[in-house]
């Protein structure tokens, strides 16, 4: 499996406010049609409301700060403030269609200290497309024909192999604390390549050299799961990342594993053209296994039963990222890797 695991998506902080009116009155107005002064009911002073307050000719005579912290807490259901215990205080347009989880979490909101109103949403899912280019090495290649047992060919040579690979992975994750994501993953990989194998002295001690082409076309479902852990601060964070996954391909008698470890460390950005953060790092990933393929070979014979054991020359990876926020639940991430293997990740992410 050729993918990795998103995590960036924790601190995509709002910054956007809700206009409630383009202008507020500083003074009273007369109204053609009504005895009485047309005075505002509300006054927003660096975010607040103020109230008037009117003697019994119904004069304003003052004003006072309200109960409220803003106007759209309310009785609204999507921000703090008076009769209001839903939410966080950020809307989005997608609270119009999608309802929010209200789940209790994150466990202990406290350790984040003046940050936990800034936590996002703490469930979400996501879809992430994965375009890879890898390496592949191979420490030894066993054949055998038929129901015969494989057995190592030592006269053997096998260039390192590109292998290109596709993933589409759905996610759901889970802010358990504001420091510790869990998720698990589901999709579909497909995997290609062209495995050059040259063979001395087989099936005869006598025999010359063979080039044996084994083309690999794999696809299959993957699934797996992982957790991410994270501290920052104001404006950086730094995060590592775990998860392992199966992929069943087609063609292969079990199902190929591989371990991803990333850590990164990034910037976050608040500011009016872009909110979310900047980040880079590395990638570790273990796929070191063996491929069992049956090939049919023109000068061999047919029902060849080739077994390579394969792993990563190049094991790490350097990568840059971004994950800009819309706003508080949804998401937008793009990663970039190159060195020991290159790809590309983009994906989505709804939170609720």
């Amino acid at each position: 499996m050729f993918h990795r695991s998103l995590l960036a998506l924790l601190f995509g902080l709002l910054c956007a406010s809700t206009v409630l009116a383009d202008d507020v009155p500083s003074s009273a107005q007369s109204s053609p049609w009504s005895p009485y002064p047309m005075v505002p009911e509300s006054e927003f002073v660096s975010g607040s409301s103020s109230v008037w307050i009117y003697d019994e000719q119904f004069q304003p005579v003052a004003m006072q700060e309200s109960c409220c912290d803003t106007l759209v807490g309310c009785g609204d259901s999507f921000a703090d403030g008076c009769g209001d215990n839903i939410g966080s205080g950020r809307k989005s347009p997608l609270d119009r269609c999608i309802p929010r989880s209200h789940l209790p979490l994150p466990l202990c909101k406290d350790i984040a200290g003046d940050r936990a109103e800034k936590l996002l949403p703490p469930l979400g899912t996501s879809y992430v497309f994965t375009s890879l280019d890898r390496n592949v090495a191979v420490s030894d290649v066993r054949l055998s024909f038929g129901a015969n047992l494989p057995v190592s060919v030592d006269r053997v040579e096998v260039p390192t192999t590109t292998f290109h690979a596709v993933s589409h992975v759905s996610r759901i994750d889970l802010w358990v604390f504001p420091c510790v994501n869990v998720y698990g993953i589901v999709g579909h990989t497909q995997t290609k390549g062209d495995v050059a194998v040259e063979v001395d002295a087989f099936p005869l001690p006598t025999s010359g050299p063979v080039l044996i082409r084994a083309p690999v076309n794999l696809y299959g479902p993957t699934a797996g799961f992982g957790v991410t852990s994270v501290v920052g601060g104001d404006c950086w964070f730094a995060s590592l990342d775990v998860n392992k996954t199966w992929t069943t391909f087609n063609r292969l008698d079990s199902s190929l594993t591989a371990l991803v470890i990333t850590p990164r460390v990034g910037m976050i950005i608040e500011s009016r053209f872009f909110n979310g953060e900047v980040h880079v790092g590395a990638m570790y990933q273990d796929t070191a296994q063996t491929v069992e393929l049956t090939i049919d070979h023109a000068i061999l014979g047919n029902d060849l039963n080739v077994r390579v054991d394969q792993f990563e020359p190049n094991p790490w990876n350097f990568l840059v990222g971004t994950m800009w926020a819309l706003d508080e639940r949804v998401q937008v991430i793009l990663e970039g890797g190159m060195g020991g293997r290159s790809y590309v990740i983009t994906g989505l992410t709804l939170r609720y």
